[in-house]
């Protein structure tokens, strides 16, 4: 390799870099601008999850506790055993959990639950379904507990 080339070898890579970087005062999110409120970074943004409605094909992530550990595992699979963790990780290194472990609504809104049937919950928010959860649960169940995701 003769001298040149060497030197051009060393300088290419430096002037690459070089050409790479831009001024804070170029990034829009870095900077103040007129009309934009100043926001503390001790401050917090409400979510607002709540306002979404349920449509077809969402995925909920039911999980219904009761006394009885055989309907536990029914209606929560995904929790015994070391079959569940693999699942998990699987998942996790794919994608959400929430996929294998959750239930889909299907295209007519409706979500289909073991001993609690089918039960529509399209344009409903996620506190709307779970409340329409509990008040089917109750029909079957004394004490449980149901978290909806």
């Amino acid at each position: 390799m003769n001298k040149f080339s060497k030197i051009l070898f060393l300088i290419f890579p430096i002037i690459l870099i070089m050409q790479s970087c831009i001024g804070n005062k170029d990034y829009i999110y870095l900077q103040n601008k007129t009309g934009n409120k100043q926001i503390d970074s001790g401050e917090t943004f409400k979510s607002s999850s709540s306002d979404y409605k349920l449509k077809p094909n969402d995925i909920l992530f039911i999980k219904l506790v009761t006394e009885d550990e055989k309907l536990n595992s029914i209606f929560n699979p995904m929790f015994n055993g070391n079959t569940s963790i693999q699942l998990i990780q699987q998942a996790g290194s794919t994608g959400t959990p929430f996929y294998i472990m959750g239930y889909g609504i299907d295209q007519s809104g409706n979500l289909e639950l073991p001993y609690l049937g089918k039960l529509n919950l399209a344009n409903k928010t996620i506190e709307e379904a779970k409340i329409i959860l509990e008040n089917e649960a109750k029909k079957y169940f004394k004490n449980f507990y149901i978290q909806v995701k």
